[in-house]
């Protein structure tokens, strides 16, 4: 329950760093709309359907739903993430705790998540995006499925229909990027020659069939109601994405394995450890890591054969890897507790538990570290937006105006490119307008060049406007909370 409470305050406390200028924002924009719209299937940005990112919207929704009841905005767009980040810590414990009787096993599979950066890091456990709740809907469906095969003898209904329910949550969370790792599944059944039986199973196929019925039916409701949804998420998800390079987001066929050995540590350093269970004589401990590694090394080799690359996408295989390694070092100790008189004094537990907890001492600490202090560091002196929350908040608790601007040239070309739908972006401006705007002060982001009335509130974060403003306008500035951010007044 420390590991989890610390998971918690951890993540939590990252929910103060500036919002993302891709993915997060626009999903932020997505949520208050949905919040202000209640259109519960559409997702939009700035007033027209979604189309850059097809994703189903189960996780805007409980963007949405945190919006509208009152949460912080920055904390309502990432709680889903956080939220899944501590509940797959919380599972791993609990299933070692439960299933194998291992607390050992369920603390260390807990460090691994939470000292890799690439779990509890950017698109995953700190920001409003998608993949750790992926990462957590994958774990469950797995572990259920394991659940389903080795339940020898006892009735497997239930864990089918845990499995089935976690499979339509992934796909509602992120299309066909949340189901990936089913065929491990299989995979996994043939190692355990219980392919056969599985497929002969009337009740997986009725789990099938339902999960079909429901994913399908989105997807069909969605294109009835936003034409031409279909032919964008074909697109996108596939001849757009895994047929072709996006974005620019390309890497080698060892590109995520590079990923997990500099983004997944001490995990991938441990990992080699999750062959002990096999040399073993329990085996539901050996199967527990083989479904764990089987499920996660599809998960990689079906990533590595897509043309597009991002180190994101990798995500959901971490709780995976961190389970088998978890198990691996505590099936370790017990090796080396049960020769611990004929072991050298090197070798003997106590000096085993004290490397380990130097491991992960240290790698808690530096990523703390990172999150903490040094992205905080790099983002006091580079521009990168996500600054409006802070400025907004203080205009509106010292009650200064009830009407303003935000000024704001969007990020720079050689962030965005020169197409003409990323001209002047800057959603996450228009979150936060849209934001108060619901508070009930009428804030409007308008671009360099806008005439402006004199005695006018302005908001900007952006030097590049602030500079164009004060060349063009007599302004006082009322506010100035950072180098970047200021309110300020044009006067006569």
């Amino acid at each position: 329950m420390l590991l989890l409470l610390a998971a918690t305050i951890f993540l939590l406390r990252n929910s103060a760093l500036p919002m993302q200028l891709w993915d997060e924002s626009r999903n932020a924009n997505s949520g208050l709309e949905m919040s202000q719209s209640g259109n519960l299937l559409v997702t939009y940005f700035h007033g027209a359907p979604e189309h850059w990112s097809t994703k189903p919207p189960l996780v805007i929704w409980f963007i949405a739903l945190f919006l509208r009841i009152g949460l912080p905005p920055l904390l309502a767009v990432r709680l889903p993430s956080i939220l899944a980040a501590t509940g797959g810590v919380l599972l791993a414990f609990l299933f070692c705790r439960i299933w194998l009787h291992d607390r050992v096993a369920g603390m260390f599979a807990g460090l691994t998540m939470l000292s890799a950066p690439l779990f509890v890091g950017w698109h995953a456990g700190r920001t409003g995006d998608f993949d750790t709740e992926v990462a957590l809907f994958t774990l469950i469906y797995t572990l259920a499925f394991w659940g389903y095969v080795e339940a020898q003898g006892r009735d497997p209904s239930r864990w089918l229909a845990v499995a089935g329910v976690a499979v339509i949550l992934s796909a509602l969370t992120k299309g066909v990027g949340g189901v990936l790792a089913l065929p491990g599944l299989l995979l996994y059944a043939i190692v355990r020659g219980r392919l056969v039986k599985t497929l002969g199973d009337w009740r997986l196929w009725l789990t099938l069939l339902a999960i079909a019925f429901i994913v399908g039916g989105f997807y069909g409701l969605r294109e009835h109601f936003d034409p031409g949804y279909l032919h964008t998420v074909w697109s996108n998800e596939f001849t757009g994405r895994y047929l072709a390079v996006n974005e620019q987001h390309q890497g080698g066929p060892f590109y995520y394995v590079g990923t997990l050995a500099t983004r997944f540590e001490p995990g991938f350093m441990l990992l080699p450890l999750a062959a002990v269970p096999f040399f073993q004589p329990d085996r539901r401990r050996r199967s527990v890591a083989l479904i764990c590694l089987v499920t996660s090394g599809v998960l990689i080799a079906v990533l590595s054969s897509s043309e597009t690359k991002v180190f994101w996408y990798i995500v959901p295989a971490v709780p995976l890897l961190a389970l088998a390694a978890g198990i691996g070092l505590s099936d370790g100790l017990i090796w080396l507790r049960a020769r611990e008189g004929t072991l050298p004094t090197l070798l003997r537990p106590r000096f085993a538990y004290g490397a380990l907890a130097m491991i992960f001492g240290m790698a808690l600490v530096a990523v703390i570290y990172y999150y903490q202090v040094g992205v905080e560091r790099k983002l006091a002196n580079t521009y990168m937006g996500g600054r409006y929350g802070p400025l907004l908040e203080q205009v509106r608790h010292a009650r200064l105006t009830n009407r303003l601007v935000i000024l704001d040239d969007g990020a720079p070309k050689e962030i965005v490119g020169d197409k003409p739908e990323f001209a002047h972006y800057s959603p996450e401006a228009y979150f936060y307008a849209g934001v108060e705007t619901s508070r009930g002060m009428t804030a409007q982001v308008v671009v360099p060049g806008t005439a402006l009335a004199t005695g006018t509130w302005v908001a900007t974060c952006d030097p590049r406007s602030d500079e164009w403003l004060s060349h063009s306008y007599r302004v006082s500035v009322i506010l100035q909370p950072n180098r970047w951010c200021k309110l300020e007044r044009t006067l006569p």
